[in-house]
């Protein structure tokens, strides 16, 4: 599944520590002053806007996501939300070079302990103010990551009003374990179920319970059945 890969994205202070920590070993072996600032400038730099790009680049392109998955990526946790968080991250790593080329380029003829610890204030600040970018990449991470995968193969959509059996059904017929219970709205989410009859292999999702009402009003639960029945579906069952 195309989210199934996702690493989970690190808060700011775990990133700062990472680099900071990481780049005094690599420095340990040198002798000059100079020779371990500029070392340790290159390593906290490359690790910090390494790490920022990585998340970017780890996220797939939402512009070329299936109708399904698009749909359900914006009704979970909102693709626009996604790519501003993203273009931070982006923005933020490439401030980060430029500081450590800046840095490089002052401690030639500078002071290179007061010019790195200048740098590190700088790029702490940067990595900082995308902290709150960084926890709603994460947080979208384990939420995307548990999004079902559609194979290719006949899928029966089972969808219908609350608390109608839906879930007990496909239960029944498949290798499926959706959450059961005796009041509405239990199924909060898609789950995938699989059988085989005559050799072939079919699928069936089973969906969020759909109450009577315009497509506007409904909620973000009620939203992911209608994703479903609208792109994947072979077949629709309504109980």
């Amino acid at each position: 599944m195309i989210y199934e890969k996702l690493r989970t994205v690190p808060t700011a202070d775990e990133l700062i520590d990472l680099a900071f920590r990481r780049a005094l070993r690599s420095a340990t072996a040198k002798k000059r002053t100079i020779e371990v600032q500029r070392t340790m400038v290159r390593a906290s730099t490359e690790i910090l806007s390494d790490r920022l790009l990585k998340t970017v680049h780890d996220f797939p392109n939402f512009d070329e996501l299936s109708p399904f998955y698009s749909e359900l990526t914006d009704i979970l946790v909102g693709i626009d939300e996604l790519r501003m968080s993203l273009s931070s991250l982006q923005w933020a790593g490439n401030q980060i070079q430029l500081i450590a080329r800046e840095t490089l380029r002052k401690m030639r003829s500078g002071d290179p302990v007061r010019l790195r610890k200048a740098c590190y204030a700088r790029i702490s600040s940067i990595v900082h103010e995308v902290d709150g970018n960084l926890s709603f990449l994460n947080d979208a991470r384990n939420i995307l990551r548990k999004l079902p995968d559609i194979s290719d193969v006949p899928t029966i959509v089972v969808a219908g009003y609350p608390n109608v059996g839906k879930s007990s059904f496909v239960r029944y017929v498949t290798d499926a374990r959706p959450e059961i219970a005796s009041y509405p709205f239990t199924t909060k989410g898609i789950y995938i179920g699989h059988f085989s009859r005559g050799g072939k292999q079919y699928q069936i999702i089973d969906t969020p319970g759909l109450l009577d009402r315009p497509l506007h009003d409904r909620n973000n639960i009620e939203l992911q059945a209608i994703t479903a029945l609208r792109n994947v579906g072979t077949a629709a069952l309504f109980l």
